[in-house]
């Protein structure tokens, strides 16, 4: 009985199929595995949100102050969400690889309480609704609390670049970050958080 092995050129066939096929998956797969993340994060944003509206009915529906123009102060809003979210892998999108680090001063318990004195946070709050009354924002279902945030370069403090500002041109340290698809996960005052491309970040209210 003879036995046949493969010639060269099927197993070249074969092997060109497996990359075909490898190079349609894989695509596929990390789409996926990214869709994942975003839901995970757009969870987070929704559970700061919500922190945020808890705040805001605890304190005579005031809103938590705008952030100081360094995020390491403890006037940052996160300080007054912290009590109601008590995880801190809530304030971590598993898309972020550049985690910014909200630190208290001096580790200041009145505002984080020990263990929070420091904390990695891949989002910022919309400091245009700091320290104003709820209903001095017209369109709550449209106005951002906060979203997905990353850190600029010095350098580029005065430069025209893409994403929500959260402050003056001039101040701004920290921009809206499009980790996901080509968009972001947005809390607003309604209570209700979504994701949105960066197409259509026109519509999102920054401002009472």
């Amino acid at each position: 009985m003879i036995r046949r092995g493969f010639t060269l050129i099927e197993l070249l066939v074969v092997i060109a199929i497996i990359a075909i096929l490898a190079a349609i998956l894989f695509p596929v797969f990390a789409r996926a595995r990214e869709k994942a993340r975003q839901s995970s994060c757009l969870n987070n944003v929704k559970q700061i949100t919500l922190a945020i509206l808890q705040y805001v009915q605890d304190y005579d529906e005031r809103t938590p102050p705008g952030a100081a123009v360094d995020m390491n102060s403890h006037a940052h809003p996160w300080a007054s969400a912290v009590p109601y979210v008590k995880n801190q892998q809530v304030f971590v999108c598993p898309s972020d690889s550049l985690r910014n680090t909200c630190t208290s001063v001096a580790g200041n318990p009145t505002y984080w309480g020990a263990e929070w004195a420091s904390f990695p946070c891949s989002y910022g709050y919309g400091n245009r609704t700091g320290s104003i009354a709820l209903a001095q924002i017209q369109v709550p279902a449209e106005t951002l609390v906060m979203c997905e945030m990353v850190e600029r370069p010095y350098a580029d403090y005065n430069v025209n670049i893409g994403g929500i500002l959260f402050m003056d041109r001039a101040q701004a340290r920290y921009i809206g970050a499009l980790r996901h698809n080509d968009g972001m996960n947005i809390g607003f005052w309604d209570g209700h958080a979504k994701w949105s491309s960066g197409q259509n970040l026109s519509g999102i209210r920054l401002s009472p």
